[in-house]
């Protein structure tokens, strides 16, 4: 079984991103698991 990198833009621009502004970003990479962030003051849905 091959396993697969997740599409560019999360690790290479993303999370970097999230990083310099003082988030903390956790994922094990399954691309049917959502990605945590914590350190954030607030939230909002892009639905």
């Amino acid at each position: 079984m091959e396993v697969q990198r997740p599409p560019r833009g999360r690790d290479d621009i993303a999370f970097p991103v999230l990083r310099r502004h003082g988030m903390r970003v956790k994922w094990n990479r399954k691309q049917s698991r959502r990605i945590r962030i914590t350190g954030a003051r607030w939230y909002a849905p892009t639905d």
